[in-house]
């Protein structure tokens, strides 16, 4: 018989008064391939808190067999290890105190090894991952694609045995998803043992032997693949229909909303250029958006897609001195950060992972008005008023006064949408925003998508790996392509001309 290595005994436990798991229990034997699917809020993270030990118990029984300790023995990869990795260093940051006013922080080589001696076959590795290039890159400058094949090299280079895997494809290209895939086929079927927690049914490796599905923190099936797949439970697992908005909310009182000139293009950016610590990252890239215009932008990972966004809504400095005009206006010719920001409404990885504990929902839609994260001021009547008909649009009201980090990823990302949104912006910036997504949550934002393209004035730059989580009012495609200099170029492959 197979070793015992985890056992849950009817474990109650309880995250805050509408999350808790109640009367739990479940086996994991050495050998064993698991699956935990389940939607936005669920429960699978929660799940694998619990597996790990970190998550306090406050009646029944957690154990572990004989020489299995979780805190050596079990492996991570998930957005939240990333998420605590990215803010230390933030934190630590001493680019102020540097000479060349750059602080490169925890480089991939070291977030991969966590302090042990490389292993000899380190190069082969990372060739393998594509990370050769990509060693002595500070972990911040990475893309969401290029740190996730980090947490997975560092998990795998652990050699635990029981490897989490919180959505390991998320965030990856359309060419780097189906080469990670195989390499967690490869990890399993070499007898790495995984548990995989996943939204989508599709994303299950043919190597998984059984499937735990949650549904609102209740374990609702669990068995061996087969048996769970033929189950009721699974075939219940079609999400519930979007439900749109019956219209925008209007602008907040006091707030006026941008009314751009018709005639002026709202973005011409011509050869633009970024580089770090002597990396050149974007050169010469040519970005002109037209009124009527809603642009997606494609390409692989690390191409320079978040770079370009950045500069261009404020959040670069490095946009100051080129070729950029937003409104007709060149960059550095006297306006403030704060009136570039006020052009853009930003959904993004980056911006849902600054919001830490401290901020309810309504909170962080308020902060729209100031493109800050949080609140450090005293709001008014008609932001409050102009947020909670934002939520109230998106179906969102009654987590007004939740946590915004005790809310469900899918719920976050709408959130978000809110915050992006409240100030009416001329233009709506979207980064990989169907990251992370349930299938639910992905349908819903892209209708709301394209109900603010067709009720509002506001043009959206989206940027996207997967054709599937695109808007359907997206009108112009650009995608960046290798250049023979080793970077990228961004050319035009629309199928269709732009449309008025």
């Amino acid at each position: 018989m197979s070793r015992l290595l985890i056992s849950l005994s009817k474990i109650r436990c309880n995250l805050d008064r509408d999350h808790r798991f109640e009367g739990l229990s479940w086996q994991l034997f050495q050998g064993e391939q698991w699956a935990v699917v389940g939607a936005n809020g669920s429960g699978k993270t929660t799940f694998s808190s619990l597996l790990g030990g970190q998550l306090a118990i406050a009646s029944g029984q957690r154990n572990y067999a004989p020489g299995f300790d979780p805190v050596q023995d079990i492996a991570y990869v998930s957005f939240e290890l990333q998420k605590q990795l990215c803010d230390r260093d933030q934190r630590l940051d001493m680019s102020e105190l540097s000479e060349a006013a750059f602080d490169p922080g925890t480089t991939a080589r070291q977030a991969i090894l966590q302090g042990r001696p490389a292993p000899a076959d380190l190069g082969a590795q990372c060739q393998r991952y594509g990370l050769e290039s990509l060693l002595e890159t500070g972990i911040r400058y990475l893309s969401s694609g290029e740190m996730r094949k980090v947490l997975l090299l560092r998990g795998l280079l652990q050699q635990p045995q029981l490897l989490i895997l919180d959505d390991p494809l998320e965030g990856l290209d359309r060419i780097a998803r189906p080469e990670l895939a195989q390499m967690l086929q490869d990890a399993m079927d070499g007898g790495q043992q995984v548990l995989l927690l996943t939204r989508r049914k599709q994303d299950l490796p043919r190597a998984i032997s059984h499937i735990l599905l949650l549904q609102d923190m209740e374990l609702v099936a669990s068995g061996c693949r087969a048996r769970v797949m033929a189950s009721r439970e699974w075939a219940g697992l079609l999400p519930p229909l979007p439900r749109l908005p019956d219209a925008l909310p209007p602008p907040a009182a006091g707030h006026p909303v941008f009314r751009p000139d018709p005639a002026i293009a709202p973005i011409v950016g011509q050869q633009l250029t970024a580089s770090y610590q002597g990396k050149t990252v974007l050169r010469n890239v040519d970005l002109v958006l037209e009124q009527g215009e809603h642009i997606a932008i494609r390409g692989p990972n690390g191409c320079g897609k978040s770079t370009l966004l950045n500069l261009v809504c404020g959040e670069n400095h490095k946009a100051y001195g080129q070729q950029l005009k937003l409104y007709g206006r060149q960059r550095g010719s006297g306006e403030t950060l704060w009136q570039v920001k006020a052009l853009f409404g930003v959904v993004s990885n980056q911006v849902q992972a600054k919001y830490v504990r401290g901020w309810n929902a309504l909170e962080v839609v308020v902060s729209g008005f100031y493109h800050s994260v949080g609140l450090y001021r005293d709001t008014g009547a008609s932001e409050k008023k102009a947020a909670l008909a934002w939520l109230g649009a998106l179906k969102l009201e009654d987590i007004a006064g939740q946590g915004f980090a005790t809310l469900s990823y899918g719920q976050q990302r709408l959130v978000l949408l809110a915050r992006a949104m409240v100030a009416h912006p001329p233009l709506l910036v979207l980064d990989e925003a169907c990251t992370g997504l349930d299938d639910y949550h992905r349908d819903s934002l892209l209708q709301l998508l394209d109900f603010i393209a067709a009720n509002s004035a506001t043009q959206f730059l989206y940027v996207s790996h997967l054709a599937d989580d695109i808007p359907t009012c997206i009108n112009r495609t650009l995608e960046f392509i290798p250049h023979p200099d080793g970077l990228y170029r961004l050319v035009d492959v629309s199928a269709n001309p732009p449309r008025p």
